[in-house]
C-alpha cells in the first residue's frame, strides 16, 4: 500500500476514533447530569425544603444546558419537567411540559399529565380535552395509562362533549377485562364522587355495552 494512503487511512481512522470518544465523553457527561437530577426526586431524609429547593434549581440550571443537544435533548426536556414539578410552579412546569411534547409528541402519559396541568388552572374545556384526546391517539390501549385517562374523564364526564362521553364508556368496558381489583376500586371512588343525576346518567351508558358494562354495574352497585 502506497504510503499516501496509509497515511490518509491512518488519519481517517484517528478522526472517527477522536469524534467516537468525544461524542461517548459527551453521553456521559450527560448521564452524570440526568442521574444527579433523578436522585433529587428521590425521597430524602434530614434534607430542608430550603435545601432541597437550591439543589433542584441548581440541577435545572446543568440539565437546561442539554436540552438542544442531539441525541438526549428529549431526556433532557423530560428530566426538566420532573424538575420543574418538583419545585410545584405549574405554569412553568406546563411549558417544560409543552417543551417535551414538541419533541415526544407520542408520550401519551405526558398528554395526560398536561390535561390535569390546564384543568388545574381553569383552561378552556379546547384545551382539556385536546390533550387528553391526544392522549388516547398516542396510547389507546396501554393499561395504566388508559385507567388514569379514564378516571380524568370521569372526573370532567359532564363537560365532556358527547363522543368523548362515548368514548369513556368503551374504554370502561375494555378496561372491566384488564384491571386488578385495586384498580376497580379506583373506578368506584371516581364514580361515587359524581352527582346522583351523573351516575344515572353513566349507569344508562353502562346498561347497552353488555357484559363489560354490567361488570362495571355490578362494581358500582357493590358500594351502596
Amino acid at each position: 500500500m502506497p504510503p499516501l494512503r496509509s497515511a490518509l487511512i491512518a488519519a481517517g481512522v484517528m478522526a472517527v476514533s477522536t469524534a467516537v470518544l468525544i461524542e461517548g465523553w459527551r453521553l456521559v457527561s450527560f448521564g452524570f447530569d440526568d442521574a444527579a437530577a433523578f436522585a433529587l426526586l428521590q425521597p430524602r431524609k434530614n434534607v430542608s425544603d430550603a435545601k432541597r429547593r437550591k439543589e433542584i434549581v441548581d440541577a435545572l440550571t446543568r440539565v437546561e444546558r442539554w436540552r438542544s443537544e442531539p441525541g438526549v435533548s428529549s431526556r433532557a426536556m423530560k428530566t426538566l419537567f420532573l424538575l420543574q414539578k418538583a419545585l410545584q410552579n405549574p405554569p412553568v412546569e406546563e411549558k417544560k411540559l409543552i417543551d417535551f411534547l414538541t419533541v415526544e409528541p407520542t408520550a401519551g402519559q405526558e398528554w395526560l399529565e398536561l390535561a390535569r396541568l390546564r384543568w388545574n388552572r381553569g383552561a378552556a374545556l379546547d384545551e382539556i380535552t385536546e390533550a387528553l384526546q391526544m392522549s388516547s391517539v398516542t396510547h389507546p390501549r396501554e393499561l395504566q395509562t388508559m385507567l388514569y385517562r379514564t378516571l380524568d374523564q370521569i372526573e370532567l364526564w359532564e363537560f365532556l362533549p358527547r363522543d368523548m362521553q362515548r368514548t369513556t364508556m368503551n374504554d370502561l368496558v375494555d378496561l372491566a377485562r384488564r384491571v386488578l381489583l385495586d384498580q376497580a376500586i379506583l373506578v368506584r371512588e371516581a364514580f361515587a364522587a359524581k352527582s346522583p343525576r351523573v351516575q344515572e346518567a353513566m349507569k344508562q351508558e353502562l346498561q347497552a355495552r353488555g357484559d363489560g358494562g354490567r361488570f362495571w354495574l355490578q362494581a358500582l352497585d357493590a358500594q351502596h
